[in-house]
């Protein structure tokens, strides 16, 4: 035997060491990614959280004086834009604020409640800008696409869309209540911190966060948007080779002008005939009753 029970008994504990020490190396290393962080990256980011601060709250602010102290009444497009700078001006103090303070503090300064606020509160002003921008779009595509039936809508019903904005906003951010806790992630070491089911539950999260903010309002914006595109497109031909034709929907439909003169030129046609007609059938019982007296 080139080996016997010794010498392999040696290379079996020389193999255990070797694994216990690079996993202990490991380890090691875990812990000081989570007891260290790159400060010259932490002065980026709040660099740049700062600058995005200031720029959403001046831009956003000007658009409500703007819009506030506007002598005429504000209509409906108005009304869209002036919540959309309240949703931008959320994201701004519950999203971006927060997350500088954050970024300085390094770990989470404050308790269990309000650590799930500050997570809730930090979606829920991104949900509310999105589902702004989706009810924005149902109003233009109404009131382009159909522009006698948007003649009825009321200043009631854009405020029920803006409420439902808000409802769906807050029912998205739902998970963020459960998911995110203030708790021990290492020994002496307490930060605001996700748990998940493993192995699918930060895949399920991940997932629905995509669609919910991004990927449903994306669809839903690129439909309306489009059908506004192809109205506006279909104007603009009006005035080259068509005559606008409203339909009993209110929507609008382009009929050539060719087929529209020969229409009418048939129409024309058919009315002089039937007055053609009427004449003779008058001069013909004129002619039959001095006959028969």
């Amino acid at each position: 035997m080139l080996f016997d029970n010794g010498s392999l008994t040696s290379i079996m504990n020389s193999i255990n060491i070797e694994k216990n020490a690079s996993a202990a190396a490991i380890n090691v290393e875990n812990n000081e990614a989570w007891t260290t962080r790159d400060e010259d990256l932490a002065r980026v980011e709040v660099l740049v959280g700062g600058v995005t601060f200031a720029v959403a709250l001046l831009g956003n602010s000007a658009v409500l004086m703007t819009l506030l102290l506007r002598k005429q009444k504000i209509n409906r497009m108005y009304y869209f834009i002036l919540h959309l700078s309240i949703a931008d001006l959320l994201v701004a103090f519950l999203n971006i604020l927060p997350q500088m303070i954050w970024d300085i503090t390094w770990r989470f300064q404050g308790n269990d409640f309000l650590c799930k606020s500050v997570k809730f509160f930090q979606v829920f002003s991104m949900y509310l800008s999105a589902w702004i921008l989706v009810m924005m779009a149902f109003d233009r595509h109404y009131a382009i696409v159909y522009p006698l039936n948007a003649y009825s809508w009321r200043a009631r019903r854009c405020t029920i869309m803006i409420c439902t904005a808000w409802i769906l906003s807050a029912l998205c951010s739902l998970p963020q209540i459960f998911v995110f806790s203030q708790r021990e992630i290492l020994p002496g070491i307490e930060d605001c911190w996700a748990s998940f089911i493993e192995p699918w539950g930060s895949k399920l999260y991940v997932t629905w966060f995509a669609f919910s903010i991004y990927l449903i309002p994306l669809v839903i914006l690129t439909i309306t948007y489009s059908q506004v595109t192809r109205t506006v497109w279909k104007v603009i031909r009006l005035k080259e080779n068509g005559t606008l034709k409203i339909k009993p929907d209110g929507r609008t439909k382009i009929v050539n002008r060719s087929c529209v003169q020969s229409v009418i030129h048939s129409g024309s046609q058919s009315i002089r005939r039937s007055r053609t007609t009427q004449s003779t059938y008058r001069r013909v019982y004129n002619r039959t009753k001095l006959l028969t007296e």
